[in-house]
């Protein structure tokens, strides 16, 4: 059963900002900020108005050094799947069909 996505994958990333403190070289002040992005919006799945303010782009354009590929796993892991489940629907809905 294939998951389509809303946005790209660090939306579900926002469902525990304070996890990217695994990335090295983010400042409080940062993560600060991406609470401050992520609580704009009613789910971490929300957090994409325009090609310009897709999750990724939110993230570097507050912590510039963010790399996808090992920041976003690091983050991701500590977030941890469950937390990911709680905070966005759209993705738990696609997990319980896996799950049945």
């Amino acid at each position: 059963m294939p998951y389509i996505q809303m946005h790209e994958f660090e939306a579900l990333l926002f469902s525990n900002v304070d996890c990217f403190d695994k990335c090295k070289g983010i400042k409080n002040k940062m993560i600060s900020e991406l609470r401050g992005e992520v609580s704009k919006f009613s789910t971490p799945e929300h957090v994409n108005n325009s090609e310009q303010t897709a999750p990724s782009k939110r993230i570097k354009r507050i912590f510039g050094a963010y790399q996808k590929t090992t920041d976003g796993m690091n983050v991701a892991n500590a977030v941890g799947i469950e937390t990911m489940i709680k905070r966005c629907p759209h993705f738990a809905d696609w997990i319980r069909k896996l799950e049945e």
